[in-house]
C-alpha cells in the first residue's frame, strides 16, 4: 500500500511541476501565453537565430524573458510564448528543467585591466572609468586547413568571373557561439575580420584607423588614413578584441601582427572633397588564418539596396566595426560595434547642408538610435552586411559628425559595389 501512495504522490508532484513552470503569462508584447523553453517558442527562437539580433529584437527577447522571471544568462532560460488566435498553442508543452540545471562550462578566464563603458548605446557612453574587469578570452585554436567551396558565390554565376579567382575560397562565416548577443562589444569575436591601423603620426602621437581583411594578403580601408603616411608607421593587428590585451595575444598567436608592403590609394581620391575615399594595404607576409582570424566577403553577386529592409526597421541595417573614440573623447580598448541604418540618396541630401550631391558611389548612414554613430578612430572600419548566412563588407566608414553628437546628420562611407572592380583588379596583381 505503501508503494502505492509514494507512486501517486511522485506522479501528483510531477502535475504540478508541470503546472508551475509551464504557466500563464502576460507582458507589454504579448497579451497572454505561457512560460516555456526559448527553444519550444519558435516565433522567439528564431530571432535569436539571427546574426546579429537587432537592438528592436533584443529588447522583445529581454522582455519576453523578464515576463517569466527568466535571465538571459541561463543555458536554458524561458520565454513568455504567444498563444495562437485559434486556441492552439505555439508552444511545445514539456516541462522546463529546474532552475538548478548546471550552466555549460565556459572558456578559461583570464583578468585584465580595461575600460568600463555604459552599454546602453553602442556609441553614445556616460561615465567612463578604468577598473579590473573580468573578460572571457576565445580558447585557443589551430587554424583549420582551408576547404574549396562556393562561399563567396550567393548565385549561379559571379559578375567578375576571370579575376574574382584570387579570392579566398571560404568568407564571412562566424565563428560557432552557443549565444550570440548583440552588444556594444564584440566580445564574442564574431567580426574576426576586423584589423586595428595604429598609425605613428609623431614620436608620442599614434592614430587609429580600421581595416577589413579581404584575403590573407589585402586589407580594405579609408584613403585618408594612409594619405601621406610611411609605410612603416602602420602596424595591422589582426584577431584583436581588446587592445590591452595586445602583448598576452600576440604571445599565444591567438593575434597576429603584420607591417605594409604596399599602399593602393585610389587614383580619384581628392583629400578636400573626400571623394573615392578607399585603399587598400598589402602586407609583407601573408596571414594565417583561422578561427579568429578570417576574411570577410565581398558582395560581387548582389549590390547593397538601401530600400530592403531589416531589423524591424523602415530601412537596411549595417553594423560598424572599429575600436575609434567614445562620446568621453577616450579611444575605446575593446573593438566595439554600432548599429546604423543606411538612409537613401535623396533623403541623405536634404540631411546635408546645402543638399549637396549624393553620388552613387557614396553610402549615408545614421545610428539605428540617438547617440550611436561612428566616431574618430572607426575610418576605414567595415559597414557589415548579413546575406543568404554569410557577412558582407558593403560599405567602408570615410567620415560623419562628430562622435554621436548630431542626431540628424548622416555619416558618409564608400560603396564597396562600386569599387569592386578596381579592388579585384589591384589583387589580381598579385595573386
Amino acid at each position: 500500500m505503501a508503494m502505492y501512495v509514494s507512486v501517486f504522490m511522485l506522479a501528483l508532484f510531477v502535475v504540478l511541476v508541470r503546472c508551475e513552470e509551464i504557466r500563464e503569462c502576460t507582458s507589454q508584447i504579448t497579451r497572454s501565453g505561457r512560460c516555456v523553453l526559448l527553444e519550444n517558442c519558435p516565433e522567439i527562437h528564431k530571432l535569436t537565430l539571427n546574426k546579429p539580433i537587432y537592438p528592436s529584437d533584443m529588447e522583445k527577447i529581454i522582455a519576453l524573458a523578464g515576463a517569466c522571471g527568466s535571465s538571459l544568462r541561463s543555458a536554458n532560460f524561458s520565454v513568455c510564448c504567444e498563444n495562437s488566435n485559434n486556441g492552439k498553442e505555439r508552444v511545445s508543452m514539456e516541462v522546463m528543467p529546474s532552475s538548478t540545471t548546471s550552466r555549460p562550462t565556459r572558456p578559461k578566464l583570464s583578468t585584465s585591466s580595461s575600460r568600463t563603458i555604459s552599454v546602453l548605446n553602442p556609441v553614445m557612453y556616460s561615465d567612463i572609468t578604468t577598473t579590473t574587469r573580468t573578460t572571457f578570452r576565445p580558447p585557443k585554436r589551430r587554424p583549420s586547413p582551408p576547404e574549396r567551396t562556393t562561399a563567396r558565390s550567393t548565385s549561379g554565376s559571379t559578375r567578375f568571373p576571370s579575376i574574382a579567382s584570387s579570392l579566398p575560397a571560404q568568407c564571412g562565416q562566424q565563428p560557432p557561439s552557443h549565444h550570440i548577443w548583440s552588444d556594444v562589444e564584440d566580445s564574442d569575436h564574431v567580426h574576426v575580420w576586423a584589423v586595428l591601423l595604429e598609425i605613428s603620426k609623431s614620436k608620442n602621437i599614434t592614430g587609429r584607423c580600421v581595416g577589413t581583411m579581404i584575403t590573407e594578403s589585402y586589407v580594405l580601408t579609408a584613403a585618408h588614413c594612409l594619405y601621406h603616411v610611411k609605410l612603416d608607421d602602420v602596424a595591422l593587428y589582426y584577431g584583436l578584441i581588446a587592445r590591452s590585451e595586445l602583448a598576452s595575444c600576440l604571445n599565444d598567436e591567438s593575434c597576429q601582427e603584420r607591417k605594409a608592403a604596399e599602399f593602393i590609394i585610389h587614383e580619384g581620391y581628392h583629400v578636400h572633397q573626400k571623394l573615392n575615399d578607399i585603399a587598400l594595404i598589402r602586407v609583407e607576409d601573408p596571414v594565417n588564418t583561422s578561427d579568429y582570424i578570417a576574411p570577410i566577403c565581398l558582395p560581387l553577386n548582389h549590390t547593397f539596396d538601401e530600400a530592403y529592409s531589416s531589423g524591424g526597421t523602415r530601412y537596411s541595417t549595417v553594423i560598424a566595426v572599429g575600436w575609434g573614440r567614445t562620446f568621453g573623447e577616450k579611444l575605446s580598448d575593446k573593438k566595439r560595434l554600432a548599429f546604423l541604418r543606411v538612409i537613401p540618396q535623396d533623403e541623405c541630401a536634404k540631411s546635408l547642408r546645402f543638399n549637396t550631391t549624393v553620388l552613387s558611389s557614396m553610402m549615408c548612414t545614421l545610428g539605428n538610435q540617438p547617440g550611436q554613430d561612428v566616431c574618430q578612430g572607426d575610418s576605414g572600419a567595415p559597414l557589415v552586411q548579413n546575406y543568404q548566412r554569410l557577412m558582407y563588407v558593403v560599405g567602408v566608414v570615410s567620415y560623419g559628425p562628430r562622435c554621436g553628437m548630431s542626431t540628424d546628420v548622416p555619416g558618409k562611407a564608400m560603396r564597396v559595389s562600386h569599387y569592386l572592380n578596381w579592388i579585384l583588379t589591384t589583387i589580381r596583381r598579385y595573386a
